[in-house]
């Protein structure tokens, strides 16, 4: 570290706090993002242990579980939140921000 007066010490350490101890929206996406995979990832894993358990009791064996069986499920379960909040996006749409800002 080059330091040249008693100040810059000081001014440099200031900086240094501060700029690591802030959260930036990158961090707080990357975090939100791993959170979501981890979630999925879990979520999965619980399914497969749900379904094992239930074709063990109820059928005797146990299920064989297909990758695409988990695309599809994403796939369906994406389409309907987006077919059910499709209402309430197109009434957002119509707003006027000022409007509702000021109370309009």
């Amino acid at each position: 570290m080059d330091v040249h007066a008693d100040g810059d010490i000081a001014e440099n350490f200031w900086w240094r706090r501060t700029t690591l101890t802030r959260r930036s929206p990158l961090y707080d996406a990357c975090v939100s993002a791993g959170l979501l995979v981890a979630a999925t990832i879990v979520g999965a894993l619980l399914g497969s242990g749900v379904a094992q358990l239930i074709g063990r009791v109820v059928f005797g064996s146990g299920i064989t579980m297909r990758p695409m069986v988990f695309v599809l499920v994403f796939v369906l379960l994406a389409v309907t939140v987006l077919l059910a909040s499709a209402s309430s996006i197109r009434s957002i749409l119509n707003l006027k921000p000022a409007e509702v800002l000021h109370g309009r």
